[in-house]
């Protein structure tokens, strides 16, 4: 009996079979080669037909449910050319700093899409955009698994593991046997070697090339912003010079943000896939699958909370069971959605982007919670902005995956997202309290700007004990003063009332009706 073994191409289509039902991809599932106590590389191996360890071979069907190896494996043995080199298929694969991928849920219908596009279409260039912790990484390591046997090779690229376009270019021209000393000569040789060969190039992550306003310290990073700014405008111009020539190869992108390239004219055989939430039945399967028990309901309404989220549903699960006792019903009850630093982070760095218009409108959504239409929302702003600008700030926030839209009946209406309305909601309060604390200072001339410009009880409603806003605020006011508010609201009613120069209403704006809602949540 031979010490090693390879998979026949009826076994191959067998094991395929087996690791679909379980939700794994080919060579991106941890779980599978770890479970059969054997590397990554072992696994690759095993796909592309190649001979293994006997022992590592029927560890790894047995890892995947197939219990009769036989099956799988090649009787009569693998073909030898007169080189001496096995006859097998062996596309350039180069997986660089790609992370492992647990189980993949839902978006059947997606991959086989997108596989057609690269495969069938000759697309060249695909943006999968979204919020982060939707799947963005998750979907573009499905996809190369799956179109790896179909294209001359696969290529992924980290770009946080890159300090410039120049550094990039270097490490995929050396996969392809090529170097080149200047930036220029790069973008040819490359260009050359795509207008020869199909290749996917998945290029992950743009966001972290962003320039920022702060680092995670609060300390200004200037000089990282200018450097990440011009790595973006660099990569953008490497990209709409592709547009321009025509080649085989496939470049896919993964964002945050919606990338300007896709809307010039030059952007043909190129597709966006703006990633939004999983459906219910997949966050459901997500769940059960890390190990959340609870009813079927249980886990879907855990998805409908974090809008089917896979990162942000996978943090919640140790959460659940370590602090609620797996008590499904215990947590939903908070209505509060639990963030993890990581995600906070990203979340975060995406709102410190925005422009003060842009942020006067995510307050008013998390304000709101829930769809309201476009006329509404402009009634509402303080002062009253020009309808066209606060149309470009909804583009803007759609492009960012801040925003959720829907119909009702014609006209759009627009939300947040659950984890940014949770992250918008935290900030709001952290910012109103801030203001409010000002009125303790003994020469007070304060900065009053979302008391003003942000009716804080939802307009419409009469709802003091249950609008989580207020309840929120009263909590860290009061944590802030020991329960001492008194203080606080006689320094706002001298503001309101001063004994002469009273403010004018484009001053007050909705101050007054802020206090008041403020004075009866404390009562």
């Amino acid at each position: 009996m031979p010490d090693t073994l390879n998979a026949s191409t009826q076994g191959l289509a067998i094991a395929n079979q087996a690791r679909l039902r379980k939700g794994w991809t080919k060579t991106s599932t941890a779980r599978w080669w770890q479970d059969a106590h054997t590397s990554r590389a072992t696994l690759r191996r095993f796909w592309r037909g190649e001979r293994i360890q006997r022992d590592a071979f029927i560890a790894i069907c047995d890892a995947v449910g197939i219990s009769d190896w036989q099956r799988v494996a090649e009787v009569t043995g693998p073909k030898i050319a007169s080189t001496g080199e096995l006859c097998v298929g062996s596309p350039l694969v180069d997986w660089g700093e790609a992370p492992d991928l647990g189980c993949f849920w839902g978006r059947s219908r997606l991959l086989e899409s997108l596989m057609s596009q690269i495969t069938d279409h000759q697309c060249r260039f695909i943006a999968i955009t979204g919020m982060a912790g939707i799947g963005k990484t998750a979907l573009a390591l499905a996809l190369a698994d799956r179109v790896q046997g179909e294209v001359d090779g696969v290529i992924w690229r980290s770009l946080s593991a890159y300090s410039s376009l120049t550094t990039l270019l270097e490490s995929l021209l050396t996969t392809v046997g090529d170097q080149a000393d200047t930036l220029h000569q790069q973008i040819r040789r490359l260009q050359a070697h795509l207008q020869r060969h199909r290749y996917l190039i998945i290029l992950d992550g743009l966001d972290t090339w962003m320039p920022q306003t702060a680092d995670s310290s609060g300390i200004d990073s200037s000089i990282d912003s200018e450097i990440n700014a011009k790595n973006v405008s660099d990569f953008q111009t490497w990209l709409m010079g592709l547009a321009q020539v025509s080649h085989k190869s496939c470049i896919l992108v993964t964002n945050r943000e919606s990338l300007p390239l896709m809307a010039t004219p030059l952007a043909h055989s190129t597709i966006t896939i703006p990633l939004t939430g999983l459906t219910p039945q997949a966050s459901e399967k997500l769940l059960l699958a890390a190990g959340l028990a609870g009813t079927s309901a249980e886990r879907k309404a855990v998805g409908h909370l974090y809008g089917g989220n896979p990162l942000a549903m996978q943090l919640a699960v140790p959460v659940i069971q370590s602090i609620f006792g797996g008590n499904i019903a215990a947590f939903l009850r908070t209505h509060t959605p639990f963030v993890g630093d990581r995600l906070r982070l990203l979340l975060n760095q995406q709102l410190e982007k925005l422009t003060p218009m842009e942020r006067d409108i995510v307050y008013w959504l998390a304000i709101w919670q829930e769809p309201i239409p476009l006329s509404r929302l402009h009634t509402h702003l303080f002062p009253t902005p020009d309808p066209m600008i606060v149309l470009e700030c909804l583009v803007r926030l759609e492009g960012r995956s801040l925003l959720d839209k829907v119909f009702i009946g014609d006209d759009p209406a627009f939300t947040l997202p659950p984890l940014v309305m949770e992250s918008v909601m935290v900030d709001l309060v952290e910012r109103v309290t801030a203001e409010l604390l000002q009125f303790l200072q003994p020469k007070a001339a304060p900065g009053v700007e979302l008391l003003r410009t942000h009716c804080l009880l939802r307009p419409g409603t009469d709802d003091i004990a249950g609008d989580r806003i207020l309840l929120r605020i009263r909590t860290a006011l009061t944590n802030h003063t020991g329960g001492r508010v008194g203080p606080v609201f006689q320094a706002l009613e001298a503001w309101l009332n001063p004994p002469s120069n009273p403010p004018p209403p484009t001053i007050i704006g909705y101050a007054t009706h802020n206090i008041m809602a403020l004075k009866r949540v404390f009562s």
